[in-house]
């Protein structure tokens, strides 16, 4: 009868463990208001570059509408004010920044790292693209139309060619690391209707 008695113990010992670790799992729910905290600062993000990547188009339209003489529209930006790259280039980049350290404040979530790895190496491509990339490619686009040359036409696509890339490898992780965290922490993405 001891023997039964001990065999129990054995057998009850492993399954009361794996129901204190089951219960220790964070819930969906939580792992969904985590999830949606990584995103507002990646949406943060776009939004300031969508802005940026509107006003640098702009200018550039208005560039070569100035060096052939055409008539071309100049997009949804209605303001015609210069300056307005420049701030909309200070707001990209001072978000960006505060992304990256509200994301790092944010943490991992319980033991899982990987939603934020690919959160900050997204971030991180963001800033370096920022610091140079974007900036040059705002100096081109302030060159005056009768001093810009096809050599800074081919620079202008070269820099946003290696800018999409850039940011298109990070996006794929980002969103590879977003479908597994759901998957992982049993919860839906639901698509933006945006």
């Amino acid at each position: 009868m001891k023997f039964l008695k001990k065999n129990k113990q054995i057998f009850l010992l492993p399954l009361m463990l794996l129901l204190v670790l089951a219960a220790c799992k964070p819930s969906p729910d939580k792992a969904r208001a985590y999830y949606e905290s990584i995103l507002d600062q990646h949406q943060a993000v776009l939004e300031k570059e969508d802005m940026l990547n509107l006003l640098i188009n702009r200018e550039m339209k208005k560039a070569l509408k100035d060096s052939v003489g055409a008539n071309m529209s100049t997009g949804e930006v209605q303001q015609e004010n210069p300056a307005d790259l420049d701030v909309a280039y200070a707001d990209f980049c001072l978000q960006v920044k505060e992304s990256i350290s509200k994301t790092k404040e944010t943490g991992p979530f319980h033991t899982n790292h990987k939603l934020l790895d690919a959160s900050m190496a997204l971030h991180e491509t963001y800033l370096k693209l920022s610091e140079k990339e974007y900036k040059e490619v705002i100096d081109i686009v302030k060159i005056p139309p009768s001093l810009y040359t096809t050599e800074n036409d081919e620079r202008f696509f070269d820099l946003t060619l290696h800018i999409d890339t850039c940011l298109q490898t990070e996006i794929d992780n980002f969103t590879r690391a977003c479908k597994e965290f759901a998957l992982e922490y049993n919860f839906t993405i639901i698509p933006s209707q945006e």
